[in-house]
């Protein structure tokens, strides 16, 4: 996704993005982020991202070198696609 939170103190900050930040985006290109100030949409883009940030099934890191191994698979098995899915279908209205 292309969510970027900010912790600020206790009072997160969370963007979004046209593009990831790689270097094919980053180099040839313009990228815009704008600042999400809704508290709902905020807190709800920060539970999207808590769900993506703990995939031990298909996450990947993306290093320095831009590789990208896969993330180690410690604990009970969470794939976020499947955990985002069910976090929605359990949502009202």
């Amino acid at each position: 996704s292309r969510i970027y939170a900010f912790n600020n103190g206790g009072d997160p900050k969370v963007y979004l993005a046209s593009a990831d930040w790689m270097i094919r985006n980053l180099n040839r290109s313009v990228e815009v982020a704008i600042c999400v100030e809704d508290r709902d949409l905020r807190d709800e883009l920060l539970k999207v991202l808590d769900l993506q940030l703990q995939d031990n099934v298909k996450a990947r890191w993306i290093d320095r070198t831009q590789s990208n191994p896969r993330v180690s698979s410690e604990g009970d098995p969470v794939r976020s696609q499947m955990a985002h899915y069910s976090w929605l279908a359990g949502r009202e209205g």
